[in-house]
């Protein structure tokens, strides 16, 4: 199945190509971000596939920007195309080096990790799905809950919940255990959040939602759940096509429409036509704004053009912010965002100027960030870095009980490792936000459940 998607990737990529060099370009990228896979698949299918899924993510990042009409990949000329390429393959190659190793590496399981009670999770669903739908709404709609620079921290916290509960919703649906009611209280609140994200033109995180419930009902009943993966790529795919108009409409600096509770509906009915409108009948100028709003692989290649000639390196500056943004606001209450990280990059390499970082966040990823640190050798210390985390985590939670705070844990953090729009403090402080969510269940598990069964159960994991 790997080997089929690869080579259907690169048809697809040789059909769309306007030049040779732009199919070989993107072929490059594919076949070494499918290399994880097919090992994973040959020797470590028992566990998550946390790494491989992270080195597929570059195809649709890296690799096929290439053949896309972004003009902004188009506008480099082909030496720096190639280089990009090698860049972002070899980076892919030494990061699979480094995960395969730590992977060869036989850890002694351990034998008691404790699991929640059903039950009580039972009980705690509805809320952990409510919570993050009436957060996201009062974001949509500025109404409620705007504490100014705690709102980062709040969106951090109720998404990380998000992901938690998606996660037990769909491990719980899995084993057959919700009720009718629960069962539909849960799949109308899990749907309200992925329409509110999906509204904010928060698409990635909200498949990222789905994903993970998915992964979630795998784990719980051993099924792929085929209806919804296949509802999921048809309502992604129409929406994706209509993200451009929508975004010019009620979310750019001379949009003419305002985006409130009561104009959602209206809105998630424009937006479905819109991307009917755009697949039926796509615009060059709506293609072309899409396109440049897809896939990061256009900031690695300026990154690479400009450095060290035209703008020197950052030297480790968007990595010194992140110890201060770990510090609670309630300390320091002047400390850095998180995305202080990428708009210190933006006007660094002169994407965006000061006064436009204050209105417009650009991503970067990872990749391009340790490459305008330190060049080449970021790069490789974040192959390294990224290997062996996602090696150590896949270890960590193998063998976990579906129900337990170190498979909830790991959950949050995977969730952020894949998210290649995110820089290294959207990594590391998301992740600690997502953690600190963790906590919160595990308090509100022990207060919610009944008299004598406070503490969750140790469980022995399955024999590997």
């Amino acid at each position: 199945m790997i080997w089929a998607f690869g080579i259907g990737t690169c048809a697809y990529a040789a059909y769309k190509a306007e030049t040779i060099l732009d199919w070989y370009c993107a072929c490059i990228v594919v076949a070494c971000a499918v290399v994880p896979a097919m090992l994973w698949i040959s020797r470590w299918r028992d566990t998550f596939p946390i790494f491989p899924v992270f080195a597929i993510m570059h195809v649709f990042h890296y690799g096929l920007p290439y053949v896309s009409s972004s003009s902004d990949v188009s506008t480099f000329n082909n030496d720096a195309k190639l280089t990009g390429a090698l860049t972002i393959g070899g980076f892919l190659i030494m990061a699979t080096l480094v995960w395969a190793m730590i992977m060869r590496i036989e850890v002694t399981a351990n034998r008691r990790v404790p699991s929640f009670n059903i039950p009580t999770l039972k009980r705690l669903l509805p809320f952990g799905l409510a919570i993050p739908a009436l957060f996201t709404l009062s974001f949509v709609s500025g109404t409620i809950w705007n504490l100014g620079e705690w709102n980062p921290v709040l969106r951090a916290v109720c998404w990380s919940l998000l992901f938690i509960a998606a996660y037990i919703f769909g491990a719980l649906s899995g084993k057959r255990e919700l009720g009718q009611r629960l069962q539909l209280v849960g799949l109308t609140l899990l749907t309200l959040n992925i329409l509110l994200l999906w509204i904010s033109l928060y698409l990635f995180t909200g498949v990222l939602v789905i994903c993970v419930g998915m992964v979630g009902y795998v784990v719980g009943g051993g099924r792929v759940p085929v209806a919804a993966f296949a509802a999921t790529v048809a309502s992604v795919t129409i929406l994706h096509a209509g993200k451009a108009e929508m975004r010019e409409r009620y979310w750019s600096d001379t949009s003419s429409e305002a985006l409130t509770a009561s104009t959602i509906p209206k809105f998630l009915f424009e937006w479905v036509g819109e991307g009917f409108t755009a697949l039926v009948s796509p615009s060059e100028n709506a293609s072309l704004a899409l396109a440049d709003r897809t896939g990061m692989m256009h900031m690695q290649l300026r990154v690479q053009e400009m450095t060290p000639d035209l703008v020197d390196y950052m030297y480790g500056e968007t990595y010194a912010m992140i110890p201060s943004m770990l510090v609670p606001r309630l300390f320091v209450p002047d400390k850095p965002a998180t995305r202080d990280a990428a708009i210190r990059m933006n006007i660094h390499f002169g994407v965006l100027s000061e006064e436009e970082s204050e209105s417009t966040s650009i991503a970067w990823g990872m990749a391009p960030e340790a490459y305008a640190n330190f060049g080449a050798f970021g790069m490789v210390g974040l192959a390294v870095f990224l290997g062996f985390l996602t090696a150590w985590l896949t270890k960590w939670i193998s063998g976990a009980p579906p129900f337990s705070a170190r498979l909830m844990a790991g959950i949050v953090v995977i969730a952020q490792i894949v998210n290649l729009e995110g820089d290294m403090a959207t990594l590391i402080v998301s992740s600690m936000h997502g953690l600190a969510s963790v906590v919160i269940l595990v308090l509100a598990i022990r207060v919610a459940a009944p008299p004598g069964r406070g503490r969750p159960s140790p469980m022995i994991p399955p024999a590997r």
